[in-house]
């Protein structure tokens, strides 16, 4: 049995692609593993809080002393990280917005990167602390940015391939739908589809 979390980060409830990609990779995992436990978080709605200094400060002391606003802090953060540890599947709905991450999703990822709980740094060599994860993220952009000059401003794939390789987790596949006519986007949900129904069933895709 293996427990799949779903995180959400389109500001959009309607119309969004990485919204829609995300209720059918549920859809059909549900339907493929009914014995799985399928967990949402939908980060817009929950408005993750920028990470403040009082958690800062927490997260790189030795937990003691720790003041009431502090302790809070990192009881925030730590109901995050959480979610990831229990999972064994991340699904990451991440449009591009103004060629990188959603402001929901770029918070949610200061919270959960803390030292000593999600990496170390003592020895002065970063070494991830989560492992054995795999990773699907859904995203979707107004343009193609696979090829130069457009793929220079992609920050949304190279940042989160840093991001969760610096965690430790490198199983780690992309699902685009690219494009800004509605030929091209209904052509792009159709492939990322069929590319979805592969890596459920454990097949690789380029997609």
């Amino acid at each position: 049995m293996s427990k799949v979390l779903i995180l959400e980060s389109s500001s959009r409830h309607q119309g969004a692609t990485t919204r829609e990609l995300a209720g059918y990779f549920k859809g059909q995992w549900a339907q493929r593993f009914p014995q799985d436990a399928i967990t949402e978080v939908d980060l817009f709605d929950d408005q993750v809080r920028f990470i403040d200094g009082d958690t800062i400060a927490a997260n790189h002391s030795d937990g003691k002393d720790l003041s009431d606003k502090q302790k809070a802090g990192v009881a925030y953060s730590d109901r995050y990280i959480q979610y990831l540890m229990d999972n064994d599947v991340w699904v990451i709905g991440a449009p591009m917005y103004n060629f990188s991450v959603p402001a929901v999703l770029k918070a949610f990822i200061d919270q959960i990167v803390v030292p000593g709980k999600t990496f170390d740094y003592s020895t002065g060599v970063p070494k991830g602390l989560i492992s054995g994860k795999r990773v699907i993220v859904l995203t979707a952009s107004g343009g193609n940015y696979d090829n130069p000059p457009m793929s220079a401003m992609d920050f949304v794939e190279p940042y989160l391939r840093a991001v969760l390789g610096f965690l430790g987790v490198s199983d780690v596949t992309f699902v685009k739908v690219q494009g800004n006519h509605p030929e091209q986007i209904e052509a792009g949900k159709i492939a990322a589809k069929q590319a979805i129904d592969k890596l459920i069933v454990g097949e690789k895709v380029g997609v």
